[in-house]
């Protein structure tokens, strides 16, 4: 079993760990052993949920939009109905995807969640792993880019713009999309970074608290997939706690803390 940071990063990213695969559940076998050997209660909680979301919802944002954009360029005096239709449409879908579509399917997911007395105070990191075509910066620059062309297009089409200058705006609006439409989620990432370094440090830190202090780890599964494994724990769990998710951990760079309640 490892022993160090290092150890458990090796290990853990020793290949892919895609939800409700063979290579995520000897990986979350490991953590609950050596969370057992160090004075905690585990168990696997099975939860179901929709891998599609996390999976397809991203790409399907990004066909929208450049076919609205396409609809848009083409019928110029409608484009401003057209925008704002598939502005609503998106926003309304992702919030639905996001808040109740990822828990309603029948894929099978596993958390591990582990107990030393009666923990107001959450551990948690997620175990799988993912990978896609189109790295993070450029996904998140491309998201912006439509959205401020978008609002130019809006803007356009409410001062009747045309001509030259409707079919370049038009263009730009296609190709900021593409990066959007073409980011789907794969398997070839060992995951060290994101998130065997979130596992590793959660194990390591609970290894030395004190045993006599309430605390809880959560090992969660389907966080790339919409966090499924997060939500469907969140749902069962009394409206109290303070929860502590580590995530992407370097000791390069700076640290972000980030935080949230309700």
């Amino acid at each position: 079993e490892p022993t160090s940071a290092f150890g458990w990063i090796s290990y853990l990213a020793s290949r892919p760990r895609p939800a409700g695969g063979d290579a995520e559940a000897k990986a979350r076998a490991a953590c609950r052993d050596h969370l057992v050997s160090v004075g905690f209660e585990a168990r696997e909680v099975s939860f179901t949920y929709s891998p599609w979301p996390g999976r397809w919802g991203t790409p399907a944002a990004g066909i929208a939009w450049i076919l609205a954009a396409l609809l848009a360029g083409l019928f110029p005096h409608a484009a401003l109905i057209v925008l704002i239709a598939a502005a609503v449409l998106i926003a309304l879908g992702a919030r639905w995807l996001q808040r109740k579509g990822v828990l309603e399917g029948k894929a099978p997911g596993v958390n591990l969640e582990a107990k030393r007395g009666e923990p107001t105070i959450w551990l948690v990191a997620h175990i799988d792993s993912k990978s896609q075509p189109i790295p993070i910066l450029v996904r998140a620059g491309s998201i912006v880019a439509c959205i401020v062309i978008g609002v130019a297009m809006m803007a356009m089409a409410a001062f009747r713009v045309d001509g030259l200058a409707w079919q370049i705006v038009t263009l730009a609006a296609v190709l900021a999309g593409l990066p959007v439409a073409i980011s789907t989620v794969g398997a070839l990432s060992p995951g060290a970074l994101d998130n065997a370094t979130g596992v590793a440090t959660v194990l390591l830190v609970a290894e030395r608290v004190d045993r006599s202090v309430p605390l809880g780890v959560l090992i969660t599964s389907a966080e790339e997939l919409g966090l499924a494994g997060a939500r469907a724990w969140v749902r069962g769990q009394p409206a109290k706690g303070t929860v502590i998710n580590c995530d992407t951990i370097d000791d390069r760079g700076y640290l972000t803390i980030m935080h949230s309640h309700g």
